[in-house]
């Protein structure tokens, strides 16, 4: 055999293996395209008839169990010692779930309520301590932006470092449905709007309440909206705070916190009930 021949033949062999791989992966990109557009078209289709679904997160028992005994409930799900309860609550399809209290636990609990149920806004219901002065026990503050105030690690207080981000953004629909449902609560308890500030500290002292009021324009104080107002922000979904003042945050704040949190609660549920009313009338609407 000459060595022409050989040559000739080696030459051959690598074309058709050549010819095979490339054939091979043309075949496997066309499949794998068109895969990828099944399932955009499928995921398009899903979302263009798919409700709104809210999330509704609260950091303890006494903010969600009452919301579970009135929802109807179809699905039960746990997820990093998390229940999550999706079902239907005055009309509109919900995910409740109570996340633990703190911002680590806020903010796991809104990435998951938007990666794991797409959920399309987050509503945070709870009690806070209430340090303005005109504020009672049981009145609403609800949330037009908030902050962390113990967060400072940056040149400004309660700046997220390399966010260049103080204050997240409620968003001025939830703000104004709830601004609305005001009217539907007892005359007893008054509405507001401002700054919540958010901390994983449970403030009962005077000075420290006074100063996070000071700084911050704050008009309650908690311990998971602002976590939660991130992770909106940065998910780019719509939000808002809904907090009933059980107490002073002050040096009363532990003795009042006690009595009345149950109370506050409620009247923070009352407010979200009435929310969801509006809502899914706007969606019947539409």
């Amino acid at each position: 055999m000459s060595k022409n021949y050989i040559r000739f033949f080696s030459v051959t062999v690598l074309i058709l293996m050549f010819t095979v791989v490339a054939t091979g992966c043309s075949f496997f990109e066309k499949q794998s395209t068109a895969k990828e557009e099944k399932g955009s078209a499928a995921q398009a289709e899903h979302k263009s008839n798919q409700t709104h679904v809210i999330g509704i997160i609260g950091a303890m028992e006494e903010e969600v169990k009452n919301i579970h005994r009135k929802m109807k409930v179809d699905q039960t799900k746990k997820q990093s010692g998390l229940t999550f309860y999706k079902g239907i609550w005055e009309n509109q399809e919900i995910v409740l779930v109570r996340s633990g209290v703190g911002k680590v636990n806020a903010a796991m609990t809104a990435q998951i309520l938007i990666d794991k149920f797409g959920v399309d806004a987050l509503i945070n219901t709870g009690i806070a301590g209430g340090p303005k002065q005109k504020l009672n026990i049981g009145d609403i503050v609800i949330s037009t932006q908030t902050v962390q105030h113990d967060m400072n690690a940056a040149d400004k207080e309660g700046e997220v470092p390399r966010m260049d981000k103080t204050f997240f953004k409620a968003d001025p629909e939830l703000v104004k449905l709830a601004k609305e449902s005001a009217g539907e609560l007892p005359k007893n308890i008054d509405v507001y709007t401002g700054t919540i500030a958010t901390g994983d500290q449970f403030v009962t002292n005077d000075e420290k309440s006074q100063r996070i009021a000071n700084t911050f324009d704050a008009w309650a104080i908690e311990m998971e909206g602002s976590a939660i107002g991130q992770i909106a922000y940065l998910n780019d979904i719509p939000y808002v705070v809904i907090r009933s003042i059980s107490d002073t945050a002050g040096d009363e704040g532990g003795e009042l916190y006690h009595d009345f949190k149950d109370m506050a609660a409620q009247n923070a549920i009352d407010m979200v009930r009435h929310i969801l009313k509006s809502y899914s009338n706007d969606d019947d609407a539409k």
